[in-house]
């Protein structure tokens, strides 16, 4: 059973079984993606991977009571910051508000929470992280959070594989790319600039070597326009597969964490990083 939060009753909601139900949270920032991708192709992704690992779910377990959030538009995207329509918070508001969420829900009774997060920056992902282990410090809850699970733990992708076989070298394919560009032709083909994608050329950044360069923006980079990778190279039929992937690891993920079994742990350089390189301030 699938209710949305923002078109229910308190009293309905009231009525759902907490010990058995998931909640959904879809949160990725507002952020530049080229010329070719809306502003809100992260939080749109997030939204819509959470509305169908939702509807698979309900598919598998019709009893299952999961209650999906509206998306929440926020995120930490200091990386692109310098161009117009990002919106960045700073590290430690991202992580007081998923807090904030989160202990809202705990202290309603629902403990099994799930963040859908389209977004990979590292600031972004620590606050978001720092937040959850706070919360389940606090209240035994289990929440977690969808990329750590999966690409920061390493999981196979057949999207990466995929790309790998068109010739892409996936190294670069980091943001505003092929992927994300197949994603929004796939899904949101109104929002897809296909003018504005015929003429954007490969863009190749090693975006650790610019770091250790002092560089803090793509921009710095060279990435001048926005954008990272090949997205001329990403297709509907693309699209399809990468939503597909996104979906299904989603669905794993929220089965683990309401079976009590043991999440997919990230891997421990990876872990490293978080710890001794990222700042959420």
């Amino acid at each position: 059973m699938i209710v949305n939060l923002e078109t229910i009753t308190w009293t309905e909601l009231d009525t759902l079984d907490r010990s058995r139900a998931l909640v959904m949270i879809p949160l990725s920032p507002i952020e530049e993606h080229g010329p070719h991708l809306p502003l809100g192709t992260d939080i749109i992704a997030a939204a819509d991977i959470a509305a169908q690992t939702a509807a698979r779910l309900d598919a598998m377990d019709p009893s299952l009571p999961i209650v999906l959030s509206p998306a929440l538009p926020l995120g930490c995207a200091a990386i692109t910051a310098d161009f117009p329509g990002t919106l960045s918070l700073r590290g430690t508001t991202l992580k007081n508000v998923v807090v904030d969420v989160c202990r809202s829900w705990v202290g309603h009774g629902f403990d099994h929470l799930l963040i859908v997060n389209h977004h990979m920056d590292p600031v972004h992902m620590k606050a978001i992280l720092s937040a959850i282990r706070t919360v389940e410090d606090e209240s035994g809850g289990r929440i977690a959070e969808t990329l750590s699970r999966t690409v920061y733990a390493g999981a196979e992708n057949a999207a990466i594989s995929r790309g790998q076989s068109l010739g892409l070298d996936m190294r670069y394919e980091i943001h505003a790319d092929a992927k994300e560009a197949a994603y929004i032709r796939y899904r949101r083909p109104e929002l897809f600039r296909a003018d504005a994608a015929a003429r954007l050329t490969p863009v190749r950044i090693d975006v650790q070597k610019g770091m250790r360069d002092g560089y803090t923006t793509f921009k710095q980079m060279g990435a001048m326009l926005g954008y990272l990778g090949s997205p001329q190279a990403g297709d509907a039929e693309y699209g399809k597969l990468y939503l597909e992937v996104a979906v299904r690891q989603t669905v794993e993920l929220a089965m683990k964490l309401l079976n009590g079994e043991t999440l997919p742990p990230i891997l421990p350089k990876i872990e490293a990083f978080l710890d001794k390189q990222v700042r959420l301030d």
